[in-house]
């Protein structure tokens, strides 16, 4: 942290709580509070973006965001780093064309490109939050116990759109973004809109990805958000944040298939959800025409289906009734 201006005098305090009978187990040792330069987090930074073997092309409808899946890649060998996410131990495999970011020093958690099964994975690699080696050192922050929680990993690209004189035009920012089962561990994908000095014009962000929005299943969602390019930009700041919230050496984190687009195919696409199977119209709702009887099927809309079953974000929290269009 930062010492607050003005401050003389620090208190610590240690406090020991007995949770139940018998004695108070409580313990502590080797406490420390620095102040000064050698309080600053080393942490580890890998810059890929001059290693970038297809960069993206910077067009009206085309995707901005070159590597957008992590299907490239350059692998680094660091001792000590734990496998996980289909990186084996010892190496540390970061996507090229991004600076991949973490807080803590190696060998600890970087953002990754990992080649690890996962449901809705588009192509051979995604993009993955690390693990934490057991032998590492890693002071936890507060409210967090284990190795991994609380960590976050990121990756950054900065996009030069100056040439397209965007301003007033449509966007859309996309990705696939996920997690692992009940795990609360997420994804997100934030698009920072800047002037020509780097002032910041507008944000767009997506995500996080529940757990419950997944209903615990194990997998890659798509979610996106449209908008309009605020006037002046000419540069994007994409950043990809992958947290960690459960206990565990991994980062669960995960994300793929990341773009945003500007111009006329940017704008949204009209819905329409299509609740008349059988799977999602329940026999009692069904229909048997006949004179003097109600021919509507559900005509309460007392029967509904969370339209991200059909199609919609999995993000999107909408419902829709059952049996209609």
């Amino acid at each position: 942290g930062t010492v607050p201006a003005g401050a003389a005098q620090v208190v610590v305090t240690l406090t020991f709580t007995m949770g139940g009978a018998g004695n108070n187990d409580a313990s502590a040792d080797n406490l420390s509070l620095v102040i000064g330069d050698r309080a600053v987090p080393t942490g580890q930074t890998w810059d890929s973006t001059a290693t970038c073997p297809h960069p993206a092309t910077v067009a009206l409808g085309a995707n901005l965001i070159a590597n957008p899946g992590a299907e490239d890649y350059t692998d680094h060998e660091v001792a000590g780093a734990a496998s996980g996410g289909g990186v084996a131990a010892g190496h540390q495999v970061v996507p090229d064309c991004w600076v991949s970011h973490a807080d803590l020093p190696a060998p600890d958690p970087v953002l990754e490109s990992g080649n690890a099964t996962y449901a809705g994975k588009d192509g051979g690699r995604l993009f993955w939050g690390g693990t934490t080696p057991g032998t590492a050192p890693n002071p936890a922050p507060p409210g967090f116990t284990t190795q991994v929680q609380g960590i976050t990993t990121t990756a950054t690209q900065l996009v030069d759109v100056s040439s397209l004189n965007a301003g007033g035009q449509p966007y859309k920012l996309a990705g696939l973004l996920g997690g692992y089962s009940t795990q609360a561990d997420f994804a997100m994908l934030s698009a920072t809109f800047q002037g020509s000095g780097g002032n910041t014009l507008g944000t767009e962000r997506l995500g996080p990805v529940t757990a419950a929005e997944r209903n615990n299943v194990t997998g890659l969602f798509p979610t996106w958000r449209y908008g309009t390019v605020p006037a002046g930009t000419a540069k994007v700041l994409i950043t990809l944040e992958l947290t960690a919230i459960d206990s565990g050496a991994d980062n669960n984190g995960i994300a793929d298939d990341l773009s945003l687009t500007f111009g006329p195919d940017a704008k949204p696409v009209p819905q329409s959800y299509d609740a008349t199977s059988s799977a999602v119209c329940p026999a009692a709702d069904a229909v048997m025409p006949a004179l003097d009887s109600n021919l509507i099927a559900n005509p309460g809309a007392e029967d509904f289906v969370a339209a991200n079953t059909l199609g919609a974000p999995v993000d999107d929290g909408v419902t829709v009734p059952a049996c209609w269009v």
